[in-house]
């Protein structure tokens, strides 16, 4: 049966680096697509929220996906529906408890820009 959250939830794929030699005695970074999973994406534009994401203090996205999916800090993944980039900021502790019939845990979020390779 399809739940309402089940028709918010888009693409997404996580994002590995890949280091290799400049040449110059440096190292260039490059992100390859991996694992793909679905999910929800909401930002929280409250003021507290906001002022604390200029101060670069606070995440203020959230992540919503099966309990299946384990993202932890410092991981990238990236929306295929837009290509916007996000490091995960928290944890995946955030479960529901067993007894519950909900499938979906939840992660803290910030929006970033990877640099051109």
């Amino acid at each position: 049966m399809k739940t309402l959250l089940d028709e918010y939830m888009t693409d997404f794929v996580i994002l590995t680096a890949i280091c290799t030699d400049d040449g110059e005695g440096g190292q260039k970074t490059a992100y390859s697509e991996s694992e793909s999973f679905q999910a929800t994406i909401r930002h929280d534009k409250t003021k507290q929220k906001q002022s604390a994401e200029q101060e670069s203090t606070d995440s203020s996205y959230t992540i919503v996906t099966e309990k299946s999916v384990i993202l932890n800090f410092p991981m990238l993944v990236k929306s295929v529906f837009d290509g916007a980039c996000f490091r995960i900021t928290s944890d995946f502790s955030n479960v529901p408890p067993d007894s519950s019939s909900l499938d979906m845990r939840k992660v803290s979020a910030e929006k970033i820009i990877l640099p051109e390779e």
